[in-house]
């Protein structure tokens, strides 16, 4: 998935710079991405007036169309996969996105861009 978005990287969605192995304290073995810290903050943490004059509805909608154009369906967007940096937004948590055809894909994040926002404001 990293791969197709890799010309979004750093700019929509975080750079990803590979995998690891890490070990949990209970001995099992886990697969990691590694990814590049986001500072930023989620829409929840935001007040409405702050999210219009911001235009975060604009920067979702622009954001999910990229996604789509490269037929990604993220399959999880909801307010704490989105943080508001100081450049834009980054989206992140790919890991239930799908690869649909564009019109699919354009049509469920086109839904799932609208239902966040309902849940927002």
């Amino acid at each position: 998935m990293y791969a197709r978005l890799q010309h979004l990287q750093g700019r929509l969605n975080p750079k990803f710079y590979g995998t690891a192995f890490v070990t949990h304290s209970t001995g099992e073995r886990h697969k990691a991405f590694l990814l590049e810290l986001v500072d930023g903050k989620h829409p929840d943490e935001c007040k409405k007036e702050e999210m219009e004059a911001w235009g975060l509805k604009e920067k979702l909608n622009a954001a999910v169309g990229l996604f789509s154009e490269k037929c990604v369906v993220h399959r999880d967007l909801y307010w704490r996969n989105v943080l508001i940096t100081k450049n834009g937004i980054k989206i992140i948590d790919f890991g239930e996105a799908t690869i649909e055809s564009e019109k699919e894909a354009y049509l469920v994040n086109r839904g799932d861009v609208i239902e966040l926002l309902n849940r927002l404001y």
